[in-house]
């Protein structure tokens, strides 16, 4: 076709539109026919020259999809020539057709929505989700389409009866796609917008029309028909766009419109299924499914709403470790390090070793600054190893580390220190390289006495202690001596 990709889809719903309008205005009529007709052929010949367009990696996906559409149209052609296809043996082969629809469709958007590639916890809240959707779709359609196509006929045979109800289950499945669809985090285009539409217009156009029916039985069927080409026409304009839709969003985390959606529809599934609850019409072994649907869709909900709290928990204290802890070595940082000694000075006035490296800047010069990371790496790993659990090793920032050690007596804080100096010096393998750096070690112990913060605040107090705590750790490497030992009393 000469006609430009991007306009092509555009004129075939608009083409779509204008054959569907006899439907609607003259139904029945030989025009509205001849446009019914003529707008399937369109649709078919749509679907194969997009599939045919179409890169090879959305094909794997959209080719059942255009399938299941294609069996649909063949359908719809066969009612308006029925002449075409007999009846064979009381059954109307034009249900295969429109029957295959589903099944073909059903594989073609879990595809899509496998392609996706979510995480397994972001999989199961999609899971519950469209559960939750297709349990209150399905009390819906029970109540207008299922029940009462069920008692039309009480003579009715198995077979008629059968696919008597799987037209409406099918659409509950469609509905359900579309909610599938709508709520999978992804940067979504125009070509999933028209088959998100059009899958979930099948079952309230059903629901309409079955209402039409009981209620208004003279407003005919024209518009079903008109509808039905235009949900088709929006699947085959779909398949014509020319860009993917499918496109992951980065990070684990869905996007904000995503959550609006499942909140909304968790929602209206909630409501539907309360409703139809309380008011049950049917009586009975009929009232067994609606019973067992509902059920099963709040147990959903309430799964759904409790792993949902729990993920957030599982997010609030992922960000509370990041806020609190070294990016690169893990190690508690600045601002732990701030908190957890503003908290021990109401009370006590902890001892504070004050951790600087020697020979740093040397590796991190001349080895590079991965090299220069796996030696902080190395060295918090052996900080770790001398600390007791009890206390606090944190990364202050560079090559500088504090570590706070509550209610220990002053010889076992100058023993750790010279550990950790001799730990620090000892060499390491960095890139199958042997490395030394050193360290100069600054112990502040408290003055027999002090008892705690007293009248001042919290903050100056824990500033004038890492203070005198950096002070020592520089006479130390003045000295060259490793470790400098300091008292120091708290004044008022």
């Amino acid at each position: 076709m000469s006609i430009a990709p991007g306009w092509t889809w555009q004129s075939l719903l608009v083409v779509c539109a204008v054959l569907a309008a006899p439907s609607i205005l003259a139904s029945g009529s030989t025009v509205a026919v001849g446009c019914d007709l003529a707008g399937m052929a369109l649709i078919a010949t749509g679907l194969l020259l997009g599939l045919r367009r179409m890169a090879s990696a959305d094909r794997a996906s959209w080719k059942w999809i255009v399938f299941g559409t294609l069996s649909g149209v063949a359908g719809s052609i066969l009612w308006e020539l029925p002449s075409l296809l007999p009846t064979v043996h009381g059954f109307d082969v034009r249900n295969l057709f429109w029957l295959s629809v589903y099944p073909l469709t059903l594989r073609g958007v879990v595809l899509r929505i496998a392609d996706k590639g979510r995480a397994a916890d972001v999989r199961r809240a999609l899971l519950l989700d469209t559960l939750v959707v297709t349990g209150a779709a399905t009390v819906v359609a029970w109540h207008l389409l299922i029940g009462p196509a069920i008692g039309q006929d009480a003579s009715a045979g198995l077979l008629s009866t059968a696919v008597t109800v799987a037209y409406p289950l099918g659409d509950v499945a469609m509905f359900a796609l579309a909610a599938a669809l709508l709520i999978t985090p992804s940067r979504r285009g125009v070509r999933e917008a028209l088959l998100v539409t059009a899958l979930g217009a099948e079952l309230p156009m059903d629901l309409i029309n079955a209402l039409l029916m009981a209620h208004a039985p003279d407003a005919g069927d024209g518009w079903y028909r008109a509808g039905y080409l235009m949900v088709n026409g929006m699947i085959a304009a779909a398949v014509l766009h020319p860009r993917s839709s499918v496109q992951p969003v980065t990070g684990s985390d869905p996007d904000s419109a995503v959550q609006g959606w499942r909140v909304l529809m968790l929602g209206a599934g909630l409501c539907a299924i309360t409703l139809s609850t309380f008011f049950l019409p049917e009586e009975g072994w009929r009232r067994i499914p609606v019973a067992v649907t509902a059920v099963a869709a709040l147990a959903a909900i309430l799964l759904r709403f409790h792993l949902a709290s729990r993920d957030l928990q599982s997010a609030e204290r992922a960000l509370h470790y990041q806020a609190t802890h070294d990016q690169l070595t893990g190690a508690a940082n600045r601002t732990l390090l701030l908190t957890e000694l503003n908290a021990a000075v109401v009370d006590a006035v902890p001892a504070l070793i004050f951790v600087d490296l020697d020979g740093f800047k040397l590796v991190n010069d001349s080895l590079g600054h991965q090299a220069g990371d796996d030696v902080l790496l190395a060295v918090t790993r052996r900080l770790a190893g001398e600390v007791r659990a009890e206390d606090l090793g944190a990364r202050m920032g560079g090559d500088e580390f504090v570590i706070v050690c509550h209610a220990v007596d002053d010889a076992a804080v100058e023993a750790l220190a010279h550990r950790i100096e001799e730990s620090i010096r000892r060499p390491l393998t960095i890139g199958g390289r042997t490395v030394s750096v050193g360290a100069s070690v600054g112990v502040l112990l408290p003055e027999s006495g002090t008892v705690g913060l007293g009248e001042r605040p919290a903050c100056t107090l824990v500033a004038e202690l890492l203070e005198a705590a950096d002070s020592a750790m520089y006479d130390a490497k003045r000295s060259g001596a490793g470790v400098c030992v300091i008292r120091h009393v708290v004044t008022a």
